[in-house]
């Protein structure tokens, strides 16, 4: 069952996470550019607890975000392990991801409550529209957050050829991927990147000479369609009535996401040279370490917005 507010975030490792310790170094001022400072030693005490954040005015979507973050131990222990270098020069100057750090220091105390204040603050510099006591969408929550700590933890462009993450289909490597994937990292490179990054395929195919065309997209998150309710729901009073009576996998979301669509408009074929009927589908060319999966639990028509309420299941 889909967890704080649909947002998802599942790891997909090559090799077993390292125990994230409890001893968090508190982010501060360091005497000069591009270091995370650790305190006084203490005992390491295993991995991180669980700890509950403090509402600071219809902060839910914030805190589901966070929440999901602090279950990604392999990227958090880069905090805790110092081996994050601030970038030299960042819009925020490196204050969201030593806010960052900081929390997860104080989650590090076994404290029951902790306040997530002090990131917000900097958080609400650099993205405004997160400021007062108003609700927001996580995702968005998420992708500025995200944002804002690949800016501040931003690498120079590797001097070496960019190794390609995992791959859909290992057989073939084309050089349009590499390319695509190269241009991202060189402008890019963090450890936002390193964890969360991955490249979309994108097929646009004529559908009178089947010629395709193809283009590479990076993403940091994907956002996907539920089915339609079923037949028997006639209208947004009796779905709410069934509520939690329809569900899905979440392969079926995946799935969705991939299938070929029927596109409305007509697209110019580059080999016929006219508009042409086409379609398009989506393939995951190249797979984060972990991937973060938003649901679209709203439906759009032209008067009004639905809530849709799918259980939506997967496997741990």
């Amino acid at each position: 069952m889909l967890r704080e507010r649909d947002l998802i975030a599942r790891v997909r490792r090559t090799k077993k996470p390292e125990t994230l310790p409890a001893v968090v170094e508190a982010a501060t001022k360091a005497p000069f550019p591009g270091r995370l400072r650790r305190p006084s030693a203490q005992k390491a005490r295993g991995p991180l607890p669980n700890a509950g954040l403090k509402n600071l005015g219809n902060t839910c979507f914030m805190n589901a975000t966070l929440q999901c973050l602090f279950g990604c131990s392999e990227f958090c222990a880069g905090f805790v392990e110092r081996q994050y270098p601030l970038a030299a020069k960042s819009p925020s100057s490196g204050k969201i991801a030593m806010a960052f750090a900081e929390l997860l220091g104080d989650i590090a105390q076994d404290k029951a409550i902790v306040s997530p204040s002090n990131l917000r603050k900097s958080l609400t510099k650099i993205a405004p529209q997160f400021r007062g006591n108003g609700q927001h969408d996580s995702q968005e929550l998420l992708r500025c957050l995200l944002d804002g700590l690949a800016e501040d933890l931003k690498r120079p462009p590797p001097p070496s050829p960019v190794t390609l993450p995992r791959q859909e289909n290992t057989e073939i490597v084309e050089e349009a991927h590499c390319e695509a994937w190269r241009a991202y990292i060189n402008a890019n490179a963090s450890p936002v990147s390193d964890h969360f990054a991955g490249l979309l395929r994108s097929t646009v195919e004529c559908c009178s000479c089947h010629c395709k065309s193809v283009r590479y997209d990076p993403y940091l998150d994907l956002s996907l369609p539920l089915p339609p309710p079923p037949s028997n729901v006639r209208s947004p009073l009796s779905a709410k009535l069934q509520k939690g009576s329809t569900s899905c996998t979440l392969e079926e979301c995946l799935q969705r996401f991939t299938a070929v669509e029927d596109l409305t408009e007509k697209i110019t074929c580059e080999r016929c040279k006219k508009p042409r009927k086409s379609k398009k589908s989506l393939t995951l060319q190249t797979w984060p370490r972990i991937l973060v999966l938003h649901v679209k639990r709203f439906s759009y028509t032209e008067t009004r917005r639905e809530k849709l309420d799918t259980l939506v299941t997967f496997s741990a």
